[in-house]
């Protein structure tokens, strides 16, 4: 029996429906009712009764709503206490940031303030894919962390960014006249560069990739440089934009990243994880 489970049956019961539920927590309808299904399995009845358009208790639902209410009461009361406390709070949070790195500098910076014992062991890999050893992920929409609850934190327009001396600057374009373009990106496995191998391919060619980095440091400095033009999230990286970059005028490029915060459920997460993920 996990601590999901039981939220996820509390607030089906509240909503009466679990594809409100799954909505809630950014998950398929069907990872809401099999869960409840192995609930009941474990507990060796059924807790709702299937109506035509809702789901309510049945006698036994009304039975364990009553207990694991008050159980999550007593919880919810404890961490309100705690967080009373705020030098208290200590632990290690290890955190594989994929995405929004300079966000979440900032929200990590603003929680070590406030909680000053609180240890961040941070790694920026893309080539990972051991994501159980992590306690947090920050990512774009993937179904590829099994195991993960995720919460939104930040939606963002991706635009293309090229030297203000670039000849295709103040023209009108579409994305298959960038054919004959070098392009910069971030490694293999982040988000940008997944985002310009398929918006390219999806226009009819195959990016000429001449510059791949992990720190998007460098990516806009090779951008500075006229070193080729690169898809850019407007909203994280526009602060650190320098007066020798601007945007290409895309006229078929529409794409809005959203990037997530993703907790893992298979650990035994402490506060300081459970916090930073309630705070970020």
């Amino acid at each position: 029996m996990e601590i999901l489970q039981l939220r996820y049956f509390l607030e089906s019961a509240k909503n009466e429906n679990f594809s409100l539920t799954a909505a809630q927590h950014y998950v398929p309808p069907s990872s809401v009712s099999s869960s409840i299904k192995k609930l009941e399995k474990e507990l060796g009845c059924s807790l709702f009764e299937h109506l035509s358009n809702k789901i309510i208790l049945n006698d036994n639902g009304k039975i364990f709503y009553e207990a694991v209410n008050a159980a999550f009461s007593t919880l919810d009361n404890a961490v309100v206490k705690l967080s009373k406390n705020d030098s208290a709070l200590s632990g290690t949070i290890h955190i594989l940031v994929r995405t929004e790195r300079s966000l979440v500098t900032e929200k990590m910076i603003d929680f070590r303030k406030k909680y000053p014992q609180v240890v961040f062991h941070m790694t920026h890999n893309f080539a990972s894919g051991d994501y159980l050893r992590y306690d947090m992920i920050i990512d774009e929409s993937t179904d590829k962390y099994r195991g993960f609850t995720p919460k939104p934190i930040i939606s963002e327009c991706i635009k293309i960014a090229a030297s203000k001396k670039n000849a295709l600057l103040g023209k009108k374009l579409l994305l298959a006249d960038l054919k004959n373009a070098s392009f910069i990106t971030m490694s293999e496995g982040s988000s940008l560069n997944r985002i310009t191998q398929e918006f390219c391919i999806r226009a009819g060619f195959t990016p000429n990739i001449i510059i791949e980095s992990d720190d998007p440091y460098y990516v806009r400095r090779y951008i500075s440089e006229d070193f080729g033009i690169a898809f850019f999230p407007e909203t994280s990286w526009e602060k650190d934009l320098n007066d020798s970059i601007a945007f290409l005028d895309v006229m078929d490029l529409e794409y809005t990243r959203m990037t997530y915060a993703y907790i893992n459920n298979s650990k035994d997460s402490g506060s300081a994880v459970r916090r930073f993920f309630t705070e970020i």
